[in-house]
């Protein structure tokens, strides 16, 4: 009796998965932008001394940076100008293998929009989120800085509060409007960033640490990220 029913566990297993795949994506296809990106608090009428903008990733050349990176420094070129910040921090995108760095790129593309060299800091060590948090942090400390927000999407940010690291607590988080943005988000973009930052959250929780490191680093040198 087992032997007749086992044969048929590997293709109920397929069509479970295939359902549960094709759901996903009907539900990213359905639903609306804002109720894809789940609310993130704010600091909608806060000012601090400087955003730090988060690094996302290269153009295919890797001689730029892609949309989702724009969003981001536009979102805090937007504080910036409505005096909400005095200074912007680019952060991440350090690959030394591969001759470029993403927070140098950031720098010449908030110059190319006119921001002044003296209103832009650059952390161009760090390669992932929480050596982002761990640099800026720094960075902070060493100009004696007393408030910094903290601008990436809002999958971005939830990620890194639900890793409930004590680096994050020193930052505000400002998240950029989805429905809002420039360039505009695309639903193929957002299931992208929703299922990698999952993606990230579990691997960061469940390895060790090691191990993640391994993973982080393989991926940043083989892909545009």
């Amino acid at each position: 009796m087992k032997g007749t029913l086992h044969p048929r566990w590997p293709a109920q297993t397929v069509a479970i998965i295939a359902g549960l795949l094709l759901a996903d994506i009907a539900l990213f296809a359905l639903l609306p932008v804002s109720l894809l990106y789940p609310g993130l608090p704010a600091h909608d009428g806060g000012t601090v001394t400087v955003v730090a903008v988060l690094f996302n990733g290269f153009t295919p050349t890797r001689t730029g940076i892609n949309n989702e990176t724009k969003r981001r420094l536009h979102y805090g070129l937007s504080l910036l100008r409505n005096k909400r910040a005095r200074l912007l921090l680019v952060a991440g995108g350090n690959r030394p293998d591969q001759g470029t760095n993403g927070a140098r790129l950031m720098a010449r593309y908030l110059l190319s929009r006119g921001v002044a060299e003296e209103q832009i800091l650059v952390d161009d060590q760090s390669r992932d989120s929480l050596s982002n948090l761990a640099r800026i942090k720094e960075i902070i400390g060493e100009k004696g800085m007393d408030s910094v927000g903290l601008v990436s999407s809002p999958h971005h940010l939830l990620r890194i509060r639900a890793l409930n690291s004590p680096v994050a607590a020193a930052f505000r988080f400002f998240p950029y409007n989805s429905s809002a943005c420039d360039p505009p988000l695309g639903k193929g973009e957002i299931w992208v960033s929703a299922h990698v930052n999952i993606g990230a959250w579990l691997a960061a929780v469940l390895l060790p640490a090691t191990v993640y490191e391994r993973i982080v680093l393989w991926v940043r040198t083989h892909t545009n990220l």
